[in-house]
């Protein structure tokens, strides 16, 4: 029997939400680590990011962090669930020197 993946979608949002937003958190972690390659790829995203009503708090935030920022009350301000959901998950990544391991949110039964 498997597991039906709307269903677990609906079950964890945020844990899928956090899955999407993987790369963008890795790409946070190895620019703020010296990674020029990584710079270079996600200052465009957080361009278009910031023209968005929606990202525009986010994209903020993250070049805050990009710069140096760490402090989630600094930087929360503006933001909303989802956002300070990203946030925190970038802000975890960076302390932990990795970007988070997300498992996927459904899991096949063998």
């Amino acid at each position: 029997m498997r597991s039906d993946p709307a269903a677990a979608e609906a079950a964890d949002p945020q844990a899928t939400l956090l899955q999407q937003w993987q790369p963008v958190i890795g790409l946070v972690v190895n620019a703020v680590q010296g990674d020029a390659a990584a710079d270079n790829q996600l200052l465009p995203f957080l361009d278009q990011l910031s023209r968005s009503a929606d990202w525009h708090n986010l994209a903020a935030a993250l070049r805050r962090v990009l710069a140096g920022e760490r402090n989630l009350q600094v930087l929360s301000p503006g933001l909303d669930a989802t956002d300070q959901a990203i946030l925190t998950a970038t802000l975890d990544a960076l302390q932990s020197g990795s970007p988070p391991d997300i498992a996927p949110a459904v899991h096949p039964d063998a």
